[in-house]
């Protein structure tokens, strides 16, 4: 007796595997059993420990015939390796000497088991749920093959992609997977489900040209992770260089900071002094007023005319006590924006600190991965979670940087556009709005309405035309609209008070077919677009600051007429 294992290959031709009997029906080297499989495999019952077949199987008479055959020779719990060519592909589906078809669902016939190890993702099949599907024809199954593992192997194209999306492909579409490869335990006593499970968990034999075809799918990936990992460190470092720029520029602006600071304390200095100078004012009109009692007492004469002066004295006294107040309160609110002014130094100092610390810490990190480089295939999760955490923190530090800036610059830059340069625009342009009849005349002069207005479905000899009120900026300012065919543009006159932007919208057929920001610095036609829009539309416009003001040119039915309709007020459009 020997306890060497029996491995055979079938239909080993000329490239036999090392170690395995060989069976071919043609002599060539290295075969040692020449046999035709169609009429059966030449070996004693129970005799084999593990079979081995690759791109054999399909080109057999009878596919059952030769599973009962392999199932008589293999000992209980023998193992069974196949390789075949995966159906769903072209070039399979035309080859002549293909008789066999393989696939995910082909040995679930050969088993009535319903336990299976394979993933129910893998054979999903409606109406049929179990894996075991051995007695689908009502005859008595004489064999029982569990498959303890099954895998594809895909076109180079799609081998990179995701488990799931390869399976949904593969059961979807033609031309994605090209091989596939069975291991079958042969089950001829009975067996438990743990231990078909502790048997396929079991290093399984596979052929070389399969392992070296794992090996390359999986350097591949390697090399594409590889490239990934690269342009995210890439990235992290060009952020690193922004938050640095970001960093000096903060330098500068606390430089300013300080400065204004300065300028502050100058200006309480002065304050104090004019304080001073209020209390001597004070102690000297307490001065006069001891004289002014003095003289009252020796002058009668002139006593009326001195407490005419004492009551005048009296109130400037109190006007200037109130002044005092004022210059008090006002001496307070400086102290406490000089505070504020402090805290934010002492913070801006301390989120300087945490950027340095963070810069720091992102140089050690690119220091570390270089050095680790070599090792990066089996910390590349671990590394690629750190990347993504710093990436969130550095962007949280950027908006509250940003967020302090526009705090300290807000409220200044505001006022200054409102009083100094749109003041002056305002005044001269709401002299206009008196004179819109004057600009409607100007335009109508010229003719320009009538010679480029378009086909309306209003008869406009009972309409005249004027200005709109104000467009708002909280809600739609809208007009109906008809549009030819044949038209390329549509034009409105805007009247426009102060440099503004206008928000524009145009709806047809109940969709949004145009959308656009206007930027205006003068009156005039303001043209779109509408080559693609023909139709019943709505036009409408609505500001984007509450200081703009904007009118445009409308036609408006004369008061004479008794009834008002939706579309008495309608926009001139040319």
């Amino acid at each position: 007796m020997t306890n060497k294992l029996v491995k055979v290959e079938l239909g080993c031709g000329k490239t036999k595997t090392p170690g395995f009997i060989g069976i071919d029906r043609f002599p060539f080297d290295g075969v040692d059993i020449v046999a035709d499989l169609n009429e059966g495999i030449p070996l004693e019952d129970d005799s084999v420990d593990l079979i081995y077949a690759s791109h054999s199987l399909e080109h057999l008479n009878d596919l059952v015939f030769i599973m009962k055959e392999i199932y008589r020779v293999c000992k209980h719990k023998a193992i069974v390796c196949i390789v075949a060519p995966y159906y769903n592909t072209y070039l399979n589906v035309s080859n002549p000497y293909h008789k066999q078809v393989f696939n995910e669902h082909t040995f679930r016939f050969f088993t009535n088991s319903d336990f299976s190890v394979i993933n129910e993702e893998e054979y999903y099949f409606p109406n049929s749920n179990f894996w075991g599907l051995g007695n689908s024809d009502n005859s008595k199954l004489e064999m029982d093959f569990r498959c303890i593992n099954m895998e594809f192997f895909y076109f180079p194209e799609y081998e990179l992609l995701d488990e799931d999306e390869k399976r949904r492909l593969r059961q979807t579409k033609a031309n994605v997977c090209d091989q596939i490869m069975y291991h079958l335990l042969v089950v001829k006593k009975p067996i438990s489900d743990e231990e078909v499970i502790k048997i396929s968990n079991s290093p399984l034999f596979e052929p070389d040209y399969i392992t070296r075809r794992k090996i390359r799918t999986t350097i591949r990936k390697l090399e594409r992770d590889k490239k990934l990992l690269e342009e995210a460190l890439n990235k992290r470092t060009n952020e690193c260089n922004k938050l640095y720029d970001e960093k000096v520029k903060l330098e500068k602006e606390l430089v300013a900071i300080t400065s204004e600071k300065e300028k502050i304390k100058q200006a309480k200095y002065k304050m104090h002094e004019e304080l001073e100078k209020l209390k001597n004012e004070k102690e000297k009109l307490k001065e006069e007023r001891i004289q002014l009692k003095v003289f009252l007492s020796a002058e009668k004469d002139i006593r009326r005319n001195l407490e005419r002066e004492k009551v005048e004295l009296q109130q400037e006294l109190v006007k200037k006590e109130r002044k005092n107040d004022i210059l008090r309160e006002q001496n307070m609110k400086l102290e406490r924006e000089l505070q504020m002014i402090k805290n934010e130094k002492k913070w801006l100092e301390e989120e300087k600190i945490r950027l340095e610390k963070e810069l720091e810490i992102i140089k050690y990190e690119k220091e570390v991965y270089y050095n680790e480089k070599t090792r990066f295939l089996q910390k590349l999760e671990e590394n690629k979670k750190i990347i993504d955490n710093l990436m969130i923190e550095n962007e949280r530090s950027r908006l509250q940087l940003n967020n302090i800036l526009y705090t300290l610059k807000r409220w200044g830059r505001h006022f200054r556009n409102i009083t100094n340069t749109r003041g002056y625009i305002i005044l001269q342009k709401l002299k206009r709005i008196l004179e819109y009849n004057d600009i409607i005349k100007d335009i109508a002069d010229k003719e320009f309405i009538t010679s480029v207005i378009l086909k309306s479905k209003l008869d406009l000899s009972t309409y005249k035309m004027k200005f709109s009120d104000f467009i708002p900026n909280d809600r739609y300012f809208e007009y109906e609209v008809f549009i030819d065919e044949k038209a390329e543009v549509l034009k409105f006159y805007i009247l426009n008070f102060v440099q503004s932007r206008l928000f524009v919208e145009i709806v047809n057929n109940d969709r949004i077919v145009y959308q656009n920001i206007l930027q205006l610095d003068n009156d005039g036609v303001v043209s779109i677009n509408v080559q693609n829009i023909s139709g019943d539309s709505f036009i409408r416009f609505k500001t984007l600051n509450e200081e703009d003001i904007i009118c445009v040119l409308e036609w408006y039915k004369r008061k004479s007429l008794l009834k008002f309709f939706k579309e008495d007020i309608k926009l001139v459009y040319y």
